[in-house]
């Protein structure tokens, strides 16, 4: 496909982060709280990158509806759902003297990741094809699935009971 078709498929997801605020409400007000809402977008981040980083391109084409749009899809939608709960629930895993460092860490960790970019395509250009970054991003993912697995504990918020806290 044209550069100009891969741009506009790649940002997808910015399509999905205006969805935001409804993600928030609806995360917030879930029955089992926000923890479940973040651990169903991380699987499914995990699973559409390894469905792009595993399987053939023959394969994604011929047996998803969509092609490799299905994948995509879903590595929009968990981006529009991990990203902004993971900004918002900042203030209520952290002590309010801790806050702006908490916000710091969340930049510096932003600014780093963005370096992921170079990697990734440096490593794209020295091995001649997406292979080994795409495996870079699965492992990426499952590495911060796992994170959030481990400390699913610990992320205490006050859940909204029928408009009562």
């Amino acid at each position: 496909m044209s550069a100009v078709a891969a741009g506009r498929k790649s940002s997808l997801h910015e399509l999905f982060a205006l969805g935001s605020p409804l993600v928030g409400f609806l995360a917030y007000r879930s029955p089992g709280g926000i923890v479940p809402v973040l651990l169903f977008a991380a699987a499914l981040a995990f699973v559409s990158i390894a469905t792009l980083a595993c399987i053939p391109a023959g394969a994604i084409v011929h047996y998803l509806p969509g092609g490799a749009m299905a994948p995509m899809i879903g590595i929009s939608v968990s981006h529009g759902i991990f990203i902004p709960i993971c900004m918002a629930i900042i203030p209520q895993t952290c002590s309010p003297e801790h806050l702006g460092m908490a916000f710091a860490v969340v930049e510096v960790l932003g600014s780093i990741f963005n370096l992921t970019n170079i990697l990734f395509g440096w490593l794209r250009d020295a091995t001649g094809n997406y292979k080994v970054p795409m495996e870079l991003l699965l492992l990426y993912t499952l590495v911060g699935m796992s994170l959030l697995w481990t400390s699913r504990n610990h992320i205490k918020l006050k859940q909204h009971n029928n408009g009562e806290e």
